[in-house]
């Protein structure tokens, strides 16, 4: 593969590096003058598929180009507060995530006397405010009021384990159809290749080539990952998913550490609630939504969680549990058409600057580095230049840009230096491309 040198930043995907000639000392952005063609994107979509597909191969991988309906919730709360979860469209205009995330935290610090969680969690969810973001297609509003089962209850509350329904599910309606369609949901089978896709915190015990990481670091939420569970890790049985199983969830083996070979495997994280468990069908053509990630069971503890519960369990609600539920809010789109958009995913690696011949396309950038629990939000300052042909909507909190060009454009990106010492800045970026 050729290389393509830069002044500033490293150019790079997950697997592999497109550019060299990162300057540690540079901490100034500079821009560069000359366009390139989109083409020297090391563009990660034939490595996800090839990933996604191949059995022996597990863990998890920084995957844009996928699952375009797969989308991340973006909380706020009173105040300053604000939180971040995953799901994914079930329908023209309905978002599948963990009825968690729809509730205010307060109402899992302790156990309610007078009303049902449910009820305290319809009463107060006004408080919040939600928006969801599509990579590559865009950010859409969505009403605070969310659909939630009578029974749902948070098991980490005393409840029984193993006795006691989670039904931790939740349907958000969003303003404004997205014109696409959902994803198809289904059942649990036996043999089947499982993963998850969301936009949880993250880390590497084995960074991956050249990709700018640093090997045991908590990565800020945000960008899209694909995480897959080995066969023989998965359960359905309460024997081996142990004490925290419910009666309608199902686990997976938890083990964050991406390593190469058989011995990789998945797990979930802060900002991975919601997302949906797939199951690949015996051709590897079909893809099926058969679950959505609740919790971690023991609750992962320490400065780094992503990499402390290794030996935990992943659990996951079992949709086809409440299918008559989810069906009678809105039935699954059945398209064949539903992963048809053709997109380009890639993860720039700063501090630096890079001008981008690019089609008609909607494009989403989210930056990212190490993740500081007391400060969330203190993200790699990212910008975009906007012209005629391109306009941008930004949430900053999150370090998101969504951009739309409207025609054949140039696209001009600057990523600042982290505010971290000894950290690169990170920013996945989402090319779709759209019709004429």
């Amino acid at each position: 593969m050729s290389l393509i040198r830069f002044l500033t930043g490293t150019l790079v995907t997950a697997s592999a590096a497109t550019s060299t000639a990162y300057s540690q000392e540079n901490s100034t952005p500079i821009v560069l003058e000359k366009v390139h063609e989109i083409s020297i994107l090391d563009d990660s979509t034939a490595d996800e598929r090839d990933w996604i597909a191949k059995r022996n191969r597990g863990g998890f991988i920084v995957a844009g180009s996928q699952f375009f309906n797969v989308g991340k919730l973006l909380i706020k709360g009173p105040g300053e507060r604000t939180e971040a979860c995953s799901g994914a469209l079930i329908g023209s205009d309905k978002f599948l995530t963990a009825a968690h995330c729809a509730c205010p935290v307060e109402l899992f610090s302790s156990k309610l006397e007078e009303e049902t969680y449910a009820q305290a969690c319809r009463r107060r969810m006004s408080e919040l405010k939600f928006k969801i973001v599509f990579p590559g297609v865009g950010i859409f509003d969505a009403y605070s009021k969310a659909e939630i089962m009578d029974d749902y209850v948070p098991l980490h509350l005393g409840t029984k384990l193993g006795v006691t329904r989670n039904a931790d599910l939740a349907v958000i309606s969003l303003v404004n159809d997205p014109d696409m369609s959902g994803v198809k949901m289904g059942q649990l089978t036996e043999g089947g290749l499982h993963f998850t896709v969301g936009y949880g915190v993250h880390s590497f015990k084995i960074v991956p080539e050249d990709s700018g990481y640093v090997a045991d670091n908590t990565y800020d939420d945000g960008p899209k990952q694909i995480a897959k569970y080995l066969d023989g890790k998965f359960s359905t049985s309460w024997e081996e998913c142990g004490e925290g199983a419910g009666l309608d969830t199902f686990c997976g083996e938890y083990n964050p550490v991406a390593v190469k070979g058989k011995l990789a495997d998945a797990g979930a994280c802060n900002g991975d609630s919601g997302a949906p468990l797939f199951e690949l069908s015996a051709d590897g053509k079909a893809t099926t939504l058969v679950g959505v990630t609740s919790y971690v069971h023991p609750s992962p503890k320490g400065k780094n969680p992503c990499v402390a519960a290794a030996k935990a369990m992943t659990f996951f609600v079992d949709i086809s549990r409440y299918s008559d539920w989810l069906n009678s809010l809105q039935p699954s789109d059945d398209s064949d058409e539903q992963h048809m958009r053709t997109c380009r995913s890639s993860v720039l690696v700063g501090p630096g600057s890079i001008k981008l011949k690019i089609p008609k396309s909607a494009i989403s950038l989210v930056a990212y580095d190490f993740h500081d629990p007391g400060k969330p939000n203190q993200r790699p300052p990212t910008q975009v230049v906007e012209n005629g042909d391109l306009k941008c909507v930004q949430e900053q909190t999150f370090g998101i840009h969504s951009c739309e060009a409207s025609k054949e454009t140039t696209l001009s990106i600057s990523i600042g230096p982290s505010p971290f010492q000894g950290i690169k800045p990170l920013t996945q970026l989402v090319i779709c491309e759209k019709g004429s």
